[in-house]
């Protein structure tokens, strides 16, 4: 039996695993002090702000944004799709999320975001005409299953706070608000709309909902006091421009993983993070890491080991809602 070939799709899903994992150790840092929407306008600003500009500073892709507007209907009912789940992803789903690690801490927020797999994936085929293959069902169940006994580990250790339970369903909110992003970034990209074009009309909305609420809350001004407080204000700055960067480099990465790669696939690689923060934490940020959830962490890579692999049931072609066929079913 050959070997799997890997692709570039799935190292580019790989490399938004590493980069999500450092934003939400970042974020876990900042968030137990700040509030949640400043540390969500922190990590979106950098990926907002560079897919703006880079949209309209090139006339082709300002050209193609115009060109989706003036085709009608199909062409505003895209776009008018992206800018909601943006709303929806940013202004929603990671304030969510921020309140999840700053309860939970980051090896059970990061698991309970990551429920995201199976919003994607569910929707992808209802939306998308995605196929999930018997395996590819087996191997999101597997990565579930890991993803529980991770948190489940972590819940017979030493507990965050008193309130760590409602991490998981606050972060498996978030996780439903962001799979409309992803599902929706998976077929904007097969209308050929541009990677960053896509992260601006995802982005701008969100941004502008989530400075809104921190404005109006009188949040930022709170934040500027403890930004030039002293040291302390100093190393939160610090953190939550990392969280940004980090940010940037995970939309990126997985925007143009999408483009080669099915929403199911790419996105239970990516949230392969789950394993990545937990280590992470347990060796900087003395968060627990018993028995359960190393084998928490095995589980979860033995899931997305049998989403990677090529079986009769789970190569079959899928179709877009263009008519555009996939480029490998699951």
């Amino acid at each position: 039996m050959p070997r799997p070939r890997v692709r570039k799709g799935q190292l580019l899903a790989l490399a938004t695993a590493f980069c999500y994992a450092l934003q939400n150790l970042a974020m876990r840092a900042a968030g137990a002090t700040v509030d949640s929407f400043v540390v969500a306008l922190f990590a979106a600003l950098p990926t907002v702000l560079t897919s703006i500009v880079l949209t309209l500073a090139d006339p082709s892709r300002r050209a193609k944004l115009a060109a989706l507007w003036r085709e009608g209907p199909s062409g505003r009912r895209l776009l008018g799709g992206l800018a909601l789940a943006g709303l929806l992803g940013y202004a929603v789903g990671n304030p969510l999320f921020v309140k999840s690690l700053a309860l939970g801490g980051a090896v059970i927020g990061t698991p309970s975001g990551n429920t995201v797999v199976i919003w994607s994936a569910l929707l992808a085929v209802l939306f998308l005409g995605e196929r999930l293959g018997r395996s590819a069902v087996a191997g999101i169940a597997i990565f579930i299953g890991g993803i529980v006994l991770l948190a489940w580990g972590q819940g017979r250790g030493t507990p965050v706070g008193p309130a760590w339970f409602w991490a998981v369903p606050l972060g498996a909110v978030a996780g439903l608000c962001w799979s409309a992003g992803s599902v929706g970034t998976r077929y904007a990209l097969s209308r050929r709309m541009d990677a960053f074009a896509v992260l601006a009309v995802l982005g701008g909305p969100g941004l502008g909902g989530i400075l809104a609420v921190a404005a109006g809350a009188e949040h930022l001004a709170a934040f500027a006091g403890l930004a030039a407080a002293g040291p302390e204000g100093h190393r939160v700055l610090v953190l939550m421009i990392l969280a940004g960067l980090f940010n940037l480099g995970a939309q990126v990465t997985l925007t143009l993983a999408y483009s080669s790669e099915t929403v199911a696939r790419a996105s239970i690689i990516s949230s392969s993070s789950a394993v990545i923060v937990a280590l992470l934490a347990w060796a900087f940020l003395g968060e627990t890491l018993n028995p359960a959830m190393v084998a928490g962490i095995l589980i979860v890579s033995a899931g997305v080991a049998l989403v990677q692999g090529r079986t009769a049931s789970g190569t079959g072609v899928g179709y877009l809602p263009n008519g555009r066929k996939n480029r490998r079913g699951l």
